[in-house]
């Protein structure tokens, strides 16, 4: 997914409904809602997209969608500016954009780790404790495995990657050898 300035435009409004983080959790997960009902429907999806629906239909399926979904006011209203303004398809890389504020707003990031192997509960939280050190904030680790590593594992953290498996090291060698 690529986030662009309109994302970041709108997740900052989204961000300025709420004094607290925790509020602005709550309309994140109302909103992914709606992310949910759009990706389940493609006809929902096509209707809100399609120049051809005029703004009043629109807004009357987003009502309608909205109340089914038991989303609130404020989560309903951002929902049908984001598909007034035609930004229906951008929804999820509102919503990413907006997480990470919040994320910032609470001190926390957000990290990617893929292991050659499955990783127990302890070498999870060594991991994770690793991560927080380095960043100074309390990491939120997504887990995952690719065997393709042979060994050790690779954590992404923002834009800084750690290499620790054993491709990376067998790669490094291999272009200290060959000068690359």
């Amino acid at each position: 997914m690529r986030i662009g300035t309109s994302h970041r435009r709108y997740a900052k409004a989204l961000m300025a409904l709420h004094a607290d983080p925790s509020s602005g959790r709550g309309l994140l997960a109302e909103l992914r809602k709606a992310e949910a009902a759009l990706g389940a429907s493609s006809v929902l999806r096509g209707l809100l997209v399609s120049p051809l629906v005029d703004r009043t239909r629109k807004a009357s399926l987003v009502k309608e969608v909205a109340d089914h979904l038991a989303l609130g006011t404020t989560a309903a209203r951002a929902w049908d500016l984001i598909v007034q303004r035609g930004r229906s398809d951008e929804l999820p890389g509102i919503l990413w954009q907006l997480e990470r504020l919040l994320d910032d707003a609470e001190g926390k990031a957000r990290a990617e780790v893929r292991s050659a192997s499955g990783l127990d509960a302890p070498k999870r939280r060594q991991v994770k404790d690793a991560l927080d050190r380095l960043s100074g904030r309390d990491v939120i680790c997504a887990f995952s495995e690719d065997p393709a590593l042979l060994g050790g594992l690779v954590a992404r953290l923002g834009n800084q990657l750690f290499d620790g498996s054993i491709r990376g090291r067998l790669e490094r060698l291999r272009r200290d050898w060959l000068g690359d």
